[in-house]
């Protein structure tokens, strides 16, 4: 698969996840490495 089809695939696939659903942790480690500002976004 070619970089920019994986490109593609990974902002599809983040977009439908952050998208009006319920965030777990496990999502948002997935998508941001900083630590505090996973627990900020758990907390709200």
């Amino acid at each position: 698969m070619n970089q920019l089809k994986q490109n593609k695939e990974f902002i599809l696939e983040y977009i439908t996840a952050i998208s009006g659903v319920t965030k777990t942790r496990e999502l948002l480690e997935k998508y941001n490495g900083d630590p505090g500002l996973v627990d900020t976004i758990m907390f709200f």
